[in-house]
């Protein structure tokens, strides 16, 4: 992450964003709202980043290495409910429906690519543990809810014993689905890398800038 009131040379820049343009640096700083003045020419010219305005942004692309084209908006929200303990050990299409029933619209196919992103910089890892689930529907609209190991395995139980009775695959799932009042499933537990604690720590306090900044305050 770019620190504000630093000094930095051209050659640092040039990495942190990839490119060997000057133009194309200051460029890539004005976007993230730095506010910057620069001395020397060429190779030797220097940027001293004054202010910082996007900083979750900034941190998004640099440091967890985000697209810069991701809806930042979506991904702080995202981002901010992954911290809570009552969220982050869902299976993706509970976070959906938690986030749906929160006013924020955010897919199962966008909450899967960034969660695979945060597997791949390995901020996120399997624990090992197992969440218990059932899957219904209600009005017309699916929800679920979390069930105990036993009642997943009895559920199962109930289908595989109607199999064994020579109910065709559909009847047997429908024996099962009536047992339980939903389809059984489960899904591993995922947690943060402790590893990274500094990273939730800033993560955290830029998410809160965006929610202010956003706000007004």
């Amino acid at each position: 992450m770019l620190e504000e009131n630093r000094i930095y040379a051209y050659a640092e820049l040039s990495a942190i964003f990839g490119t060997r343009d000057t133009q194309g640096i200051k460029r890539r700083l004005s976007n993230y709202g730095v506010a910057f003045e620069t001395t020397g020419r060429s190779n030797g010219i220097q940027f001293h980043i004054k202010t910082i305005s996007q900083k979750f942004q900034l941190f998004c692309v640099l440091d967890l290495g985000f697209s810069p084209n991701v809806d930042f908006e979506k991904l702080r929200d995202f981002l901010f409910y992954l911290m809570d303990d009552d969220f982050n050990w869902r299976p993706m299409e509970m976070m959906e429906e938690y986030l749906r029933n929160e006013g924020k619209g955010i897919s199962r196919q966008t909450i899967s690519r960034y969660l695979e992103h945060l597997s791949v910089i390995d901020i996120r890892r399997d624990n090992g543990e197992m969440v218990y689930y059932k899957v219904y529907k209600y009005c017309g609209e699916q929800r679920h809810k979390i069930i105990t190991r036993k009642e997943y395995a009895e559920a199962w139980r109930v289908y595989w014993n109607k199999k064994y009775d020579g109910y065709d695959s559909q009847a047997a799932y429908r024996c099962m689905y009536n047992k339980c009042g939903g389809v059984p499933r489960k899904q591993r537990k995922i947690e943060g890398n402790a590893f990274y604690n500094d990273k939730y720590n800033l993560l955290s306090e830029y998410i809160a800038d965006s929610f202010l900044t956003e706000d007004g305050a």
